[in-house]
């Protein structure tokens, strides 16, 4: 943003002049140069435009004049008595350089602070958290400046290069702070790590929990009390922690449901919600308050810089209630929907409870018929005599045996030799026992065991050729697997093959 300005306009007499106009932020004012045209040669007019607007200093023509004003939002930066026909650079100039003096105030505000701090800095022997913490806390708020684009960029680079230095000189006393610290640190470790072990020993002693408990706040008191390195610290936060979470468990018994149901999760962020709307519409409700304030006083006072800086005041405390005002509408849509869910939450819980009453009723209706039927089954064994339980007990006998002797195939032989009997080929459909052959086997195997030697021998040879038969027929069977086998191997190959080539179409 430029704080000077070059332009053609012509005077109350119609004459043609050239004017450098020139921002004093210091003083709220403006310097105005007025060049007639016929001692404004071309080489001067571009180094007016070139150089002299950068801020390079020039040495003017005689017969200028110089005329000052002061800056006025209500007022335009030349007299009456110019006309120019670049009036929209003339007003554009007028509010940057309005914001510009603003801004000058606002950081002569900072370097004033910014001074205190450095005074405090440069007295320092040693490492100081709370002036490390100021030092924060200042540039925190120069920084809020910057975002809100209410610094100019030159008056900001001069706050950052100064509290830069500040801040190496305070990280140099800090690197010799905790050097020193970290000897002492470890000490402090030992001690409270042993002090702690004790507790813990005392606990499993089965020791008294509310004494144990008063030492271990006093212990912890001490220990916030104490400077440690952040490892050690964070180490012995972790060793705190798991003791008062040992003698919470033993004086409260561990949590049943740790997690929570959907529904109790969907309340407790419910609950933390309402907490953080309250606390925004009472943010609100002060930046609002401190609106009518600032307002007020605009209205009260008779300083006119005043009454600017607090209507600055206003600007910022307006963008952030606008800030506030869209946060607070996403919460407000945010509690809608976790209020939605709820809803759904609660009615899907019922419904699972309905479901699991049911359930239940269900499995009590099935274990009251098991016991019905359990029940019946042994007031009919009771009441079974003894001759239908022998009836019973020889009928299951018939039955086993009839299943032993399917096993056996019964062949009827026809010729009287051996090696005859031992060549024909008897298929597998004929080894088949016949209905009569079950229910009657005494008719059959009575004659073979009543016949002629030779007829013996033939029976043995029929067993034999049966047993070559059921070998040959397994056989049979392993090599037709094998073949199916086979079969589906070249079939997955060709798959496998095809599934390549298509892929290879595709990549092509």
């Amino acid at each position: 943003m430029k704080d000077k300005l070059v332009i053609w306009a012509e005077n109350e007499k119609d004459e043609k002049v050239m004017l450098g106009i020139q921002l004093i932020a210091d003083t709220n004012k403006i310097e105005i140069f007025v060049f007639p045209e016929s001692t404004v040669t071309e080489t001067f007019e571009k180094a007016m435009m070139n150089d002299w607007r950068k801020g390079e200093s020039l040495e003017f023509p005689e017969g200028h004049t110089k005329m000052e004003r002061e800056l006025s939002m209500s007022e335009s930066l030349l007299p009456d008595t110019f006309k120019t026909k670049q009036a929209d650079l003339v007003n554009r100039a007028k509010t940057e350089w309005h914001f510009v003096v603003l801004s000058q105030k606002l950081s002569l505000e900072f370097k004033k602070e910014l001074e205190e701090l450095k005074e405090r800095v440069e007295g320092l022997s040693e490492y100081s958290s709370s002036t490390w913490n100021d030092l924060k806390g200042y540039w925190g708020k120069v920084q809020k400046q910057i975002r809100e684009k209410t610094l100019a960029w030159k008056h900001t680079n001069e706050l950052k290069e100064t509290t830069n230095s500040l801040f190496d000189k305070m990280k140099v006393l800090r690197t010799q702070f905790e050097s020193e610290l970290q000897g002492k640190s470890v000490e402090y470790k030992e001690h409270f790590s042993s002090a702690l072990n004790d507790i813990e020993e005392k606990l499993n002693k089965d020791g008294r929990l509310k004494p144990l408990f008063e030492e271990l706040k006093t212990l912890q008191k001490k220990f916030w009390d104490t400077k440690f390195v952040s490892k050690h610290r964070n180490e012995l936060k972790k060793q705190f922690d798991k003791t008062f979470k040992v003698i919470k468990e033993k004086r409260f018994g561990n949590s049943s449901n740790p997690t929570g149901s959907p529904v109790e999760r969907i309340e407790s962020r419910l609950n933390g919600l309402h907490n953080a709307i309250n606390r925004m519409q009472s943010s609100i409700g002060r930046d609002t308050k401190e609106l009518e304030f600032q307002q007020h006083r605009i209205d009260t006072t008779d300083g006119q810089l005043e009454a600017q800086i607090r209507q600055a005041k206003i600007n910022v405390v307006q963008e952030r209630l606008s800030s506030k005002k869209v946060k607070l509408e996403d919460m407000l849509k945010t509690k809608e929907q976790l209020t939605s869910r709820l809803a759904s939450a609660k009615a899907k819980e019922a419904q699972q409870k309905e479901e699991a009453a049911k359930k239940a009723e269900i499995a009590k209706a099935k274990e009251v018929v098991k016991e019905k039927i359990a029940t019946e089954i042994k007031t009919k064994e009771a009441s079974i005599s003894e001759e239908e339980a022998k009836k019973l007990e020889e009928a299951a006998k018939e039955i086993k045996t009839a299943k032993i002797e399917r096993r056996v195939v019964h062949r009827v032989v026809e010729s009287t030799t051996p090696k005859e009997a031992a060549k024909e080929s008897i298929p597998l459909a004929a080894a088949a026992p016949t209905t009569s052959e079950v229910t009657e086997p005494a008719k059959v195997i009575t004659p073979i065991a009543a016949s002629e030697p030779k007829t013996q021998e033939a029976a043995s040879d029929v067993l034999e050729s049966v047993v070559d038969l059921f070998s040959e027929a397994f056989e049979d069977i392993v090599d037709s697997v094998k073949a199916v086998a086979e079969v589906l191997e070249d079939k997955v190959e060709d798959f496998i093959d095809d599934m390549k080539k298509d892929d290879d179409k595709g990549k092509a």
